[in-house]
């Protein structure tokens, strides 16, 4: 079985528009030609079915073409974002039997395919339905990325079910903002071109502003994006030209899935889209995706006293049931093999309920991993991994869900110097940016419970109460200019940490760019100005944003 036989079975000339990005749009015809031309152009480079092919290519249409030409070759695709840290893309590529790239400094790789020649004619090696089409790595507790491996078969079928629930057709255009290198952005590129719709491409600008993003979205139909995202559109939606475009935009789908969704954002959400159907989804990695749908009742919503929206009932092939302890078990044909199974059952470790009318609803997790800008992060991998630097006797992590920190307590063997900054620099060598702590503080001993276990929760009061004793500030904010200040309350309610100075950098003490664009947009908002995100965040001080925002208004002004 061939996923990719399956896109193109009718055999019928198309012109209808395949996938986009930027100013780039690509036909069915097209797509299935640079498949057949790229798989012979790898296949003469070496590659060969069942190879395991590490993708180091940028966002764009190169990079969907060049997974899709795995699969018709039979091989397994690794795709990872190529700013991943330079030790743990090692730990990565030990798995791999090739790589493909551009010039990659320091990595062999087969330099990507760039000219494509008239229509050729190849047929490749027929492929297994139980081949491992893709693997992706998440957080795990030994330390070392976690990999998890994904028929072809159990992805073809995931993409059914899927649909059959939110119902993507030809006439869609399904926005693709997923993460390079998570099980989302598979759900992203494959259920809408097995549906001859439209794949739009967003640019890293363009997913990741939210401004931008409005813009972009409204040509789409269908837009899959996590919670946290759709807090701060709710931000930005706040600006009535914003808003105006969101309204009048195409959007007839709105899908949620990789994190808790409160009830509270989604009410926000449907004000904004009141043309748009919504669906709150939940999956794993380790099953292929998303196994349960939402399908959002608007009067439910409205009436519902719950903190999370509920995330519905199973898949077709799918069946879940809570264990004694209000765990999740979900038993699915789609589940990696990568996984240990109870009974047939894969334990989630999400503690959920059910409501009255038999969704399953989030309460929180029975273990130390977390969700961070829709990745999964396991607090134990930080805490190894801190530990390999020479000072180090004990890392424990936390993970503040009110300013959505992770805080890291240290137990040193020797003073040093800077200590937060050296473990910064260590951290960045392996750590993804979501994985990253904001803070750093050294302890004599760590908390124990009654029966002699680590007491997390008393490390959770300790930084809770740190925040109290700094919520005044302790530089000199009463000097500082007004933009200077306005971008300091912002970023000080943001990060919950009021000792900030204005040169700091922000990213260095817990922003990230979803912060950041939240934290700015209540200071755009105020001022009615726009400025882009990618300018914020070449601008990482409060001192230099202010500069920003001053030119932004001098040009206004002019």
């Amino acid at each position: 079985m061939n996923i990719i036989n399956n896109i193109f079975k009718n055999n019928i000339l198309n012109y209808n528009i395949a996938i986009s990005y930027a100013d780039h749009k690509v036909s069915y015809n097209e797509l299935k030609n640079r498949i057949i031309h790229t798989s012979y152009f790898l296949q003469e480079n070496g590659i060969k079915k069942n190879d395991v092919v590490a993708i180091l290519l940028p966002r764009g249409i190169d990079f969907v073409v060049t997974i899709m030409s795995l699969f018709y070759l039979g091989a397994t695709a690794v795709p990872l974002d190529i700013n991943t840290p330079k030790e743990r893309l090692s730990l990565i590529l030990k798995d791999v039997n090739h790589v493909i790239g551009n010039e990659i400094a320091n990595i062999p790789c087969i330099v990507f395919l760039t000219n494509h020649e008239p229509f050729l004619s190849f047929e490749p090696e027929n492929v297994s339905q139980y081949d491992v089409a893709y693997i992706v790595y998440t957080s795990g507790s030994t330390g070392i990325p976690k990999k998890i491996e994904i028929s072809y078969v159990a992805l073809f079928k995931y993409c059914n079910n899927l649909n059959s629930s939110i119902g993507v057709s030809k006439d869609d255009i399904y926005a693709f903002t997923a993460s390079i290198g998570f099980s989302s952005m598979f759900r992203q590129i494959f259920i809408p071109l097995l549906n001859l719709a439209e794949l739009l491409i967003m640019t890293d600008e363009e997913r990741t502003d939210p401004a931008l993003f409005i813009k972009k979205a409204c040509g789409a139909t269908i837009i899959d994006l996590i919670p946290s995202f759709y807090d701060s559109l709710c931000i930005y939606l706040e600006r009535k030209e914003l808003s105006d475009i969101f309204r009048s935009s195409k959007i007839r789908l709105s899908l949620s899935a990789s994190e808790p969704l409160k009830v509270e954002t989604l009410k926000k959400i449907i004000k904004n889209l009141p043309q748009s159907k919504f669906v709150n989804m939940y999956g794993l990695t380790e099953t292929c995706g998303i196994v349960t749908t939402f399908p959002v009742d608007t009067n439910l919503v409205e009436q519902s006293v719950e903190y999370y929206v509920p995330i519905g009932t199973p898949l077709p092939e799918t069946i879940t049931k809570l264990n004694d302890d209000g765990e999740l078990l979900v038993k699915s044909s789609v589940i990696s093999p990568n996984v240990i199974l109870e009974g047939g059952y894969y334990n989630t470790g999400d503690l959920m309920k059910l409501d009255a009318n038999g969704n399953l609803i989030y309460i929180s997790r029975n273990d130390r991993q977390i969700k961070i800008s829709g990745k999964r992060i396991n607090l134990v991998e930080i805490d190894r991994n801190i530990e390999l630097h020479p000072i180090i006797d004990k890392s424990v992590s936390i993970f503040d869900d009110h300013s959505k920190k992770i805080i890291t307590y240290v137990k040193i063997n020797c003073n040093i110097d800077n200590m937060h900054q050296v473990l910064k620099e260590h951290a960045k060598n392996i750590l993804i940016p979501a994985m990253m702590p904001s803070e750093f503080h050294a302890i004599d001993e760590f908390p124990l419970t009654s029966s002699r276990k680590l007491d997390y929760r008393q490390l959770i009061i300790l930084y809770e109460n740190m925040v109290l004793a700094r919520t005044k500030p302790t530089n000199n904010v009463l000097a500082w200019n007004k933009w200077e200040k306005l971008i300091y309350e912002s970023f000080s309610e943001q990060l919950q940490k009021f000792d900030l100075n204005a040169t700091d950098n922000l990213f260095d003490i817990g922003a990230d760019s979803l912060k950041m664009a939240m934290a700015m947009a209540k200071v755009t908002n105020e001022l009615g100005i726009d400025i882009r995100l990618n300018d914020v965040i070449a601008n990482p001080t409060i001192k230099d944003l202010a500069i920003l925002i001053n030119k932004q208004i001098e040009i206004i002004s002019s």
